[in-house]
């Protein structure tokens, strides 16, 4: 269970590394599954995560393993001040990379 686990806080991680202190939002749009890429812009992406407050720290709970996918619980505490849960769906790819397909709150 401890790769399942790294999965999706290393999914987290970038995301905040790439988006937040690089700006590097090519890169993050690469960890999206092929689904969301087909129905949103790189430009759409960008759009939408500037629009959120930037993501200060989160806690990964065990992910919930459902076939080759898996769903991630997080708390995530954004710099506003606001604590939001959330679920990242992980698609897991032929090559045994996940990419993030979803997110419920």
């Amino acid at each position: 269970m401890g790769e399942l686990s790294a999965s999706g806080s290393a999914f987290l991680r970038a995301r905040e590394v790439l988006l937040r202190r690089r700006e590097d939002y090519q890169a993050a749009y690469r960890l999206l599954c092929d689904q969301i890429r087909e129905r949103l812009t790189l430009a759409q992406f960008e759009a939408a995560v500037t629009e959120e407050p930037a993501i200060t720290s989160f806690e990964i709970s065990t992910p919930i393993s459902q076939g080759r996918d898996l769903l991630v619980p997080a708390t995530l505490h954004r710099a506003n001040g606001s604590t939001e849960q959330a679920r990242y769906r992980m698609d897991q790819t032929n090559a045994g990379e996940f990419r993030v397909c979803g997110r419920e709150r």
